[in-house]
């Protein structure tokens, strides 16, 4: 079942906080609509509440202010229009809960709590808004670390919203190919530019990759300063140093084939080895 669901029918309602915090059963408060208005803290010291589980809960329209929820499970709820302001969620889990067109304030939110959360294939425009959400609330109330977490993830639902708009023909169908295979690209090489860990496997992927090719063609390779010089570690040192754009000279291709792979190699590095830095300094920059 995806997270769109907008009505939960056979709910009981409940029109005042005190009435639903009586309506707990076992840590559980299940297949209520909360009708108030806000659901919040009586005073300056959050509210806190703890290991409690929330299932077929309808929070519609509510302001959610000054409550830390800890070790908490929210599942099949609706957050639908809620603002969350002035909240802590800790070590909380999210599974086919509506979030659409949620606003967050001043909160605390890990993004990986959602990563349960949604169906992108069914669920991807109400992620997209989620993430968004995340990521401006984290960027304010400067969580770097859940910025950068919440941008992939919307970045990744925007990936699967190409499937809507094909489906509602905003995109025609070489559109949607194009798009999609540079999303797949850039998700699986880079990260979205926003994993250094991915970049930096990826290149150094396609160097041991890079140093095969041209270790098959060793033969049609000149080394100046050593004939001898054509072992495998000499085709890893070779494409080192074309990737990095260093270029001693003492080896050269002396073929057409190799000049073309040589010029793919050099390109290659100057893009991904651009990309790295640029990750870099983006990530030192959001922390």
């Amino acid at each position: 079942m995806a997270a769109n669901n907008f009505f939960l029918p056979e709910n009981k309602n409940v029109h005042s906080q005190k009435d639903f915090l009586e309506k707990e059963e076992q840590g559980t408060w299940e297949s209520i609509n909360y009708y108030p208005d806000e659901f919040k803290s009586p005073n300056n010291t959050p509210l806190i509440i703890n290991g409690k589980n929330f299932i077929n809960i309808s929070f519609k329209n509510t302001l959610i202010r000054n409550v830390n929820f800890i070790n908490c499970s929210f599942s099949n709820c609706l957050l639908i229009g809620s603002v969350i302001e002035s909240c802590e969620f800790v070590d909380c889990e999210f599974l086919k809960t509506n979030t659409h067109k949620i606003k967050i304030k001043n909160s605390l939110i890990d993004p990986r709590q959602f990563s349960k959360n949604f169906e992108l294939k069914h669920d991807a425009n109400i992620a997209v808004d989620l993430f968004q959400e995340l990521y401006k609330n984290s960027k304010k109330e400067e969580q770097p670390h859940y910025a950068n977490e919440s941008l992939y993830r919307m970045k990744e639902a925007l990936g699967y919203n190409l499937n809507y708009k094909l489906k509602v023909k905003k995109i025609t169908p070489i559109q949607f190919l194009y798009e999609k295979i540079i999303d797949k690209i850039n998700k699986i090489t880079t990260g979205y530019g926003l994993k250094l860990s991915r970049i930096l496997l990826f290149v150094l992927v396609s160097i041991l990759l890079f140093s095969l090719l041209n270790f098959c063609f060793r033969e049609d390779f000149h080394n100046g300063n050593n004939p001898n010089a054509n072992s495998f570690v000499d085709a890893i040192y070779f494409t080192c140093v074309t990737i990095t754009t260093l270029g001693y000279g003492d080896i050269t291709p002396t073929s057409i084939t190799t000049k073309i792979i040589i010029i793919f190699e050099s390109l290659f590095g100057f893009l991904f080895l651009s990309l790295f830095v640029s990750a870099f300094i983006n990530k030192i920059l959001r922390s």
